[in-house]
């Protein structure tokens, strides 16, 4: 099925992790507009273990395209961790793109407060692989492997203590120049979420005040093309977002997709593709089970021309309690003068 709207997006709500599809497809069916997985589970039932991570988000997005050899292009990382009493912790690389494999990445930052500890990396990895009809020809591309962003609890509020929140982001900017081969007639472009992608958002029964999100998300576009008859493509190709939220009284997952009607892609089917691959469990979070593969249909290329193609990749994680509830206060009246650390 073909996207035939300028701007398309589809959606789905479940609430009843047992039957994910059935649901999602009404909901796509009356509304059309965004893609949601709701499952139910609560904090741990016997308060928060020593450092868990209550905001978390990690995962391999990889891009490319099926013909063209990559002539260039600069990439960007960036991560940055930041808490309300120390301040922020941020590191970034740039560098041209080196003939695949090769790999690079951002140190992992960290900011550390009273209650919590935020963490970031940006990674990036170019790969190649041989094209089975042609084996001289390589396709190649490029993904977010190794990237993360986290918040986890590993102290407890004084009384005295301000309120306090932390945040945790990593960036991955990938641009890519592409030269037609000879002997091409077309290319596909693909964007892939790779099994073991993962978002945690969890409330605290520690902190019933606290609240966490995390997400993924970014996109993928062409910012140049010299063929002429081939500027249509211009702009974004695909366009995604992933979420979670604790402040709710049913966890949910949220994921939107929105494509270039040109692409011929349904975003509707990609919806329901994604969230049935979603599985959900109170220790983990959400996790895709498998890849997820968008690819579009072909499209026209000439010989010596080139393209350009990139995206960016966020991740991000969140929390903050907005101030000592009473039922902290009566937890920690104990230890007014002695901060208990987690570690």
């Amino acid at each position: 099925m073909k996207n035939t709207s300028a701007t398309s997006k589809a959606t789905a709500m479940n609430r009843a992790p047992s039957d994910p599809m059935r649901a999602a497809s009404a909901m796509v069916a009356a509304v059309g507009t965004l893609a949601m997985l709701c499952c139910g589970s609560t904090a741990l039932a016997q308060g928060d273990p020593p450092g868990y991570i209550h905001a978390y988000a990690n995962g391999t997005i990889d891009k490319g395209a099926t013909s063209g050899v990559r002539t260039g292009g600069i990439y960007r990382l960036h991560a940055d961790s930041w808490d309300t009493i120390p301040g922020w912790d941020i590191d970034h690389k740039s560098g041209p793109y080196p003939q695949p494999p090769h790999s690079d990445s951002t140190r992992i930052t960290s900011a550390e407060g009273n209650v919590y500890r935020a963490e970031s990396k940006a990674a990036i990895r170019t790969w190649e692989r041989r094209r089975l009809w042609v084996l001289w020809r390589l396709q190649d591309g490029w993904d977010s492997w190794d990237s993360f962003a986290s918040v986890r609890v590993v102290g407890t509020p004084l009384p005295d203590d301000p309120p306090e929140s932390a945040f945790a982001n990593s960036f991955v900017s990938d641009p890519n120049s592409y030269e037609v081969l000879a002997g091409d007639t077309s290319t596909q472009f693909s964007i892939t979420f790779e099994a073991g992608m993962s978002l945690r958002a969890f409330g605290s029964l520690d902190f019933p005040d606290m609240v966490c999100n995390a997400s993924i998300s970014g996109f993928m576009e062409t910012t140049h093309w010299s063929d002429a008859t081939n500027t249509q493509m211009l702009g974004r190709l695909f366009t995604y977002s992933w979420s979670a939220s604790s402040d709710s009284a049913t966890p949910m997952s949220s994921f939107a997709f929105s494509s270039n009607p040109l692409l011929g892609v349904s975003d509707a089917d990609v919806a329901l593709e994604f969230l049935s691959a979603v599985q959900y469990d109170g220790v983990n979070g959400f996790t895709l089970s498998r890849d997820v593969r968008i690819m579009s249909t072909e499209i026209a290329a000439t010989e010596g021309y080139v393209y350009e193609i990139g995206g960016e990749t966020n991740y991000n994680a969140a929390a903050v309690i907005p101030a000592p509830s009473v039922v902290s206060l009566l937890a920690i009246a104990g230890v007014w003068n002695v901060r208990r650390r987690r570690n």
